[in-house]
């Protein structure tokens, strides 16, 4: 019996190394899949946002610098782009390609604005002016004030 007792021994004592490897075996994948989870997805996913803040505070800084850029632009260009914009007005509405019709004894007031960035300095203003024909050419007295039409 001596001789079975020993083999029982040996036999327990290779089970007991075998559960032994089999739990070191799961310690092991346990550790190794929660250090591939750290690894694998949380530092990639920290990187990640961290580049985000860092390409947002790129944007900010391009776009700083294209301001700054255009203000210099417009500084050393001083006044070689601007242009003035010079639009009559009568009654409140534009003379561009419009055509009046007074009456024969109303007053015409214009307003002329300046729209564009520069002053104006010689400003000309067309006015093609077409009679109907039953006015009479002579000059016509109102109220102590001479008209002439020619």
């Amino acid at each position: 019996m001596n001789r079975e007792d020993s083999n029982e021994v040996e036999r327990m004592i290779l089970e007991a190394k075998l559960e032994t490897a089999e739990t070191r075996l799961k310690i092991f994948f346990t550790v190794a899949g929660a250090l591939l989870g750290v690894f694998g997805i949380l530092i990639p996913l920290i990187l990640a946002i961290n580049s985000s803040s860092q390409i947002d505070k790129s944007i900010v800084r391009v776009d700083q610098a294209i301001e700054r850029m255009e203000q210099s632009f417009k500084e050393l260009a001083g006044t070689q782009l601007r242009r003035p914009e010079i639009e009559c007005y009568f009654k409140g509405k534009s003379l561009t390609d419009a055509v009046l019709n007074l009456k024969q004894h109303e007053s015409v007031a214009f307003e002329i604005k300046n729209r564009g960035d520069a002053m104006a300095t010689n400003i000309r203003l067309h006015l093609y002016i077409a009679e109907e024909k039953g006015i009479d050419r002579n000059a016509i007295e109102t109220d102590g004030l001479s008209y002439f039409y020619s």
